[in-house]
């Protein structure tokens, strides 16, 4: 009820890239931080997404909500949180997951599962950083793929 006649938005961001548009209109109240019983609220955020693809030009329509225990929580700071939310998701999980493929592997010990994560982990800055032996083009994968073929090159 509180979004129900949400006025005109706070802040509009438009992002162009990856064949789409995106628009998203946000909304920020701190008028539920009093009346609602729920342990440290202060804001509840509306985003409304529209994406719009540039191939097909069909849209598609959503509209997120979200609860803060930040105070002075800006339309602007609000979008930038929700959207930071699944970059560890798709900067080190997925990648971990596809392109190292740490799902595929069964090991019988704990410890030896957290040890290779660890050297996921450790190659994966490796892979991501400035070498001579990679352009700044190339995929990670092509970046191990490389150090697969030379391994005494990383050192």
């Amino acid at each position: 009820m509180l979004f129900s006649d949400p006025g005109p938005p706070e802040h509009i961001a438009l992002c162009y890239g990856h064949g789409r548009r995106e628009r998203r209109q946000v909304w920020v109240s701190e008028e539920l931080a009093t009346y609602a019983d729920f342990p440290g609220l202060t804001s509840v955020i509306r985003v409304n997404q529209v994406v719009r693809e540039h191939p097909t030009g069909r849209e598609r329509d959503s509209v997120q909500y979200g609860v803060s225990s930040l105070s002075d929580l800006t339309p602007d700071r609000a979008l930038a949180l929700l959207r930071g939310h699944w970059e560890i998701e798709n900067r080190l999980f997925y990648v971990k997951d596809d392109g190292l493929g740490e799902d595929r592997h069964v090991l019988q010990h704990h410890h030896s599962g957290l040890v290779m994560s660890l050297l996921r982990g450790a190659a994966l800055t490796l892979l991501r950083g400035n070498c001579s032996l990679w352009s700044d083009r190339e995929p990670i994968t092509g970046r191990a793929q490389r150090l697969a073929a030379q391994p005494l090159a990383a050192f």
